[in-house]
């Protein structure tokens, strides 16, 4: 589960990392790469977790911001808890704050 380091989760290609990201794309970066890691297709992940595969990707792609169900359904399925999600998008600001 603890895999990423969120310093590696953008390719190494020179683009932000997760935390200088919009919530939202961040967490859908998350799911897509765990995805990918798990040699999985979108619509596999949205058959197993029970949602559509159009409302997946639009996650994936930041396009919509899903809820907490949504979260725990496809971490479920791909062994992420919603916790460690949200550790691996927080901010500098988000951390502070909860210290």
């Amino acid at each position: 589960m603890g895999t990423f380091r969120r310093t590696h989760l953008t390719g190494g290609h020179g683009r932000d990392t997760l935390t200088d990201m919009e919530p939202t794309i961040a967490v859908g970066k998350v799911i897509r790469l765990e995805r990918i890691r798990r040699d999985m297709k979108v619509q596999e992940l949205a058959i197993l977790a029970g949602y559509t595969s159009g409302y997946v990707s639009s996650v994936e792609l930041g396009r919509v911001v899903p809820s907490l169900g949504f979260l725990a359904d496809v971490g479920a399925v791909l062994g992420l808890s919603v916790r460690y999600v949200k550790e691996a998008t927080a901010t500098d600001e988000d951390r502070e704050a909860t210290d």
